[in-house]
């Protein structure tokens, strides 16, 4: 299966501008989305997360679970994996510096 992220973000977001500068220096495949552009997704993940801040991120072919990282909201969430659909895990963290240390560790993890 091949390995690919996307990111959702929103437009003049200064957290997801940073995150993607920081993605840039991994040479992996992903996408970037917009939700103001296309907010379907980015509704659907929210509510699949119950998560509305950004970055997010979705890592597809790492496991056999689709891994969605996003901003906690509460200290308890950090670092907790939660399933949240059929095999689709969501992982809170507490900075986008800390999911882009995510992300880059599966990339170094995986090759």
């Amino acid at each position: 299966m091949m390995r690919h992220l996307t990111v959702l973000t929103l437009d003049g977001c200064d957290k997801c501008k940073k995150y993607m500068e920081s993605l840039s220096r991994i040479d992996c495949l992903k996408t970037a989305i917009s939700c103001d552009k296309d907010p379907t997704i980015c509704d659907n993940t929210e509510s699949l997360v119950k998560c509305d801040l950004y970055p997010m991120t979705i890592l597809e072919g790492f496991s056999k679970e689709t891994i969605i990282l996003c901003l906690a909201f509460e200290y308890s969430q950090i670092l907790k994996p939660k399933k949240v659909g059929i095999n689709k895990i969501v992982v809170y963290l507490h900075s986008i510096d800390s999911m882009f240390s995510y992300v880059q560790n599966l990339y170094i993890n995986n090759k």
